[in-house]
């Protein structure tokens, strides 16, 4: 026995998309990237003439800035980092 409801269910709502389709079909295009995917590679690099990475160098950085600073934003930062965030 159909009823209004159970019709209803049957269709979905009118902005779903219908099971099997997706609005998104074709995608990012191939040889795009990302700015996170582009960062995430730089960080990797040594400068010619160092010894560090970028993000090692960044990573000293904030500790040395949360040890002579006492900059709590830092220190938490590395703690959130190390521990994962304990929420708010």
């Amino acid at each position: 026995m159909k009823t209004e409801k159970t019709d209803k269910k049957q269709i979905g709502k009118p902005w779903q998309f219908q099971k099997g389709t997706s609005g998104n079909y074709k995608g990012r295009p191939k040889g795009t990237f990302s700015i996170v995917s582009l960062l995430k590679k730089k960080m990797e690099e040594v400068p010619e003439g160092y010894k560090l990475s970028f993000a090692e160098s960044l990573i000293n950085v904030l500790i040395i800035k949360a040890i002579k600073d006492q900059d709590i934003a830092a220190i938490r930062e590395i703690i959130n980092r190390i521990d994962g965030s304990a929420g708010r």
